[in-house]
């Protein structure tokens, strides 16, 4: 309950409108109550005086006087029998409810012709208040969670990268699609189910004790039974939806995996293994769906046989009445009408509680990332970071991954112009070091500052604004060649990214491609090779123009040609820039400013790279392996 009022909550803003949908549904509800209303009257007045007319004529036949003597028992309050004074008494509850003023009830005004069109007129303002109601309610629902399904998109979007090591794209994929899927159904289509037919119960219950309040007692005592077992069923259905929900997320995972993975999955000829796993998880989805099914195909069975147990009995109980002459059967027929009314709103409520249940399970899951608390905060007095004039200095940095230490007491600092190599084995920590820079994941002690300034005191926007970076895992997007350069700006401005192509060493790839930069190149970049991916990415950071560069390990899988070019496009992104650079190919770091030697998580070495190899340390044992294996790989 807790979370469905929650999703409540975020109609707020489109309260004028629940309003309007509110009152027709009430109108929808009134309807109802009129429809049931002139039942007595039909077969109690109207259809009793036809009766009667026909009798009279029969007297005047047969010269008897039976019509004469009801009316003169009816005209004298004394001579009334029992039956006779409780239908009198029953023809005047639709007038004192006032429908006689809405509807001409009165049984002196009422004919056969008046009726039906009495009840064509409740049938049409029941039809347009209700699509108005429900569309109205449907329309709210679904701005709801369009506003529900970007906050979880712009909650997922903000996260840190530790996030993304939590939680797989297949279950993250699922939370936006599938689970906000569920919430939609019960928010947008059910919300103007509860209110239709919650009015309308509320309405008819009303009037069902207005007519007779023992009886109506009598009757409901039964339904606690319907209640309690509907609650059971309800909570048995949120458990199995959760399971269910959860399965999906892991199939979605699977479906991802194969698809972004397609060509290793086909070189290692990996397809019948990958349906076989996919085809795992379907069923398992499917006997915990089939068992959700059959606790929503169980509930309105249950319901409809002591639905039928309840008329039955009043059915036997009705007939007992109308034979002693203490109940009409315009009352009666009226009374079990009503009751029998009652049932398809309670029947859908009980539907929609199977719906709810599900989507509340879905919710907990949404809402459970939405509540999760942001790791990187900007201080209260952040300022956003204009430019770089001096240096980056790291002071006693510290990280790990929960207990996990992952570098620990770095000291350097670049200053502005400069090219800063990191360098160490795999595993070292030269990644972590690097993303600490953008603030990608916040450091666990020590600081890191910009200009003097920590780097925490400055806007994250701004910040990282003001740093480029090229890694050895491109990301592109299902794009143009155009949008992918200058991705991350407004300004399309063709003749800045030629420039920033140009420079790259990509336009004459690009001129090449059927639609020039117009191209769509496809997700992640399909249609393009390696080297060619590469340069599109350092076109989008010089079209960026930051001060600040880091690239991380941007030249390595290439082959000789292709790293050439990147290479040249490197040395064109880092001309004038402050770069920090993680190698792989120690060759490409002899012009550094400064390399720094990393060892699981320790800076052990620094300085030039003449300076190193002299120390005979652990550069110099990575320079010589790396000289060996270049040797030997020229040689074969």
């Amino acid at each position: 309950m807790k979370d469905f009022l929650r999703l409540i909550k975020y109609s707020r803003q489109y309260s004028h409108i629940l309003v309007i949908s509110m009152f027709s549904m009430i109108i929808v509800a009134v309807t109802m109550v009129g429809f049931t209303s002139v039942i007595m009257p039909l077969f109690d007045e109207v259809l009793v005086r036809v009766e009667k007319d026909s009798k009279a004529v029969q007297v005047d036949r047969s010269g008897l006087k039976q019509g004469e003597e009801t009316a003169a028992a009816e005209a004298d309050p004394a001579k009334q029998t029992e039956g006779v004074k409780f239908k009198h008494n029953a023809l005047t509850i639709a007038n004192r409810l006032g429908f006689d003023k809405l509807f001409q009830l009165e049984g002196k005004n009422i004919t056969l012709v008046q009726l039906p069109v009495i009840i064509i007129i409740l049938f049409l303002l029941q039809g347009i208040f209700s699509f108005l109601g429900g569309y109205l309610m449907s329309k709210v629902g679904m701005m709801v969670v369009m506003n529900l399904r970007i906050e979880l998109y712009q909650k997922i979007t903000s996260r840190p990268l530790s996030f993304f090591t939590t939680y797989s794209t297949g279950t993250l994929i699922s939370r936006v699609m599938n689970d906000i899927e569920r919430i939609k159904s019960a928010v947008s289509e059910k919300l103007a189910d509860i209110l239709r037919e919650g009015f309308t119960l509320v309405a008819l219950i009303i009037y069902v004790l207005y007519l007779d309040w023992k009886l109506t007692l009598i009757t409901f005592c039964s339904a606690w039974i319907v209640i309690v077992l509907i609650a059971k069923l309800g909570k048995l259905l949120r458990r199995v939806s959760t399971v269910s929900q959860e399965q999906t997320a892991d199939m979605t995972t699977i479906l991802h995996e194969t698809i972004t993975g397609i060509r290793i999955v086909k070189a290692f000829v990996m397809e019948k293994f990958e349906i076989e796993r996919f085809s795992k998880a379907a069923k398992t989805l499917l006997d915990t769906n089939l068992r959700a099914v059959k606790v929503v195909m169980f509930t309105p069975a249950l319901m409809e046989f002591i639905g039928a147990v309840m008329i039955s009995v009043m059915i036997y109980f009705g007939g007992m009445q109308i034979q002693k002459g203490k109940m009409t059967a315009g009352f009666f027929l009226t009374f079990i009408f009503t009751i029998y009314a009652m049932y398809t709103p309670i029947k859908k409520l009980s539907r929609v509680n199977n719906v709810i249940q599900e989507a509340m399970s879905a919710a907990t899951r949404v809402f459970y990332i939405l509540d999760m608390k942001t790791e990187i905060r900007e201080s209260e007095n952040a300022r956003p970071m204009e430019d770089f004039t001096d240096k980056i200095v790291y002071n006693d940095v510290a990280f790990g991954y929960r207990d996990d230490k992952v570098v620990e007491s770095i000291n350097f600092e670049v200053k502005k112009g400069e090219v800063l190599a990191i360098v160490g084995s795999s595993g070292a920590g030269k990644s972590t070091l690097i993303n600490l820079l953008p603030r990608f994941y916040d450091l666990s002690r020590g600081s890191i500052s910009i200009d003097g300034v920590d780097i925490r005191d400055y806007t994250l926007d701004s910040l990282r604004y003001n740093i480029g970076m090229v890694t050895q895992d491109v990301i592109l997007f299902n794009d143009s060649v155009a949008n992918n350069i200058a991705y991350g700006t407004n300004d399309i401005d063709m003749d800045k990214i030629k420039a920033a192509a140009k420079a790259a060493n990509a336009d004459k790839f690009i001129e090449e491609l059927p639609n020039g930069y117009d191209t769509n190149i496809g997700e992640k970049g399909i249609t393009l090779s390696g080297g060619q991916k590469q340069r599109l990415a350092i076109a989008r950071a010089i079209f960026k123009n930051p001060p600040i560069l880091i690239l991380d390990e941007a030249t390595s899988a290439l082959d000789s040609e292709s790293e050439i070019l990147v290479q040249k496009a490197i040395n064109a992104l880092m001309k004038n820039r402050t770069t920090l650079v993680i190698a792989h190919r120690l060759s490409t770091v002899r012009n550094a400013d400064n390399i720094i030697v990393m060892s699981k998580g320790h800076l052990i070495e620094t300085g030039r790279h003449e300076e190193l190899v002299k120390k005979k340390g652990e550069y110099k044992r990575l320079y010589d392996l790396q000289f060996h294996y270049d040797k030997q790989d020229g040689d074969g």
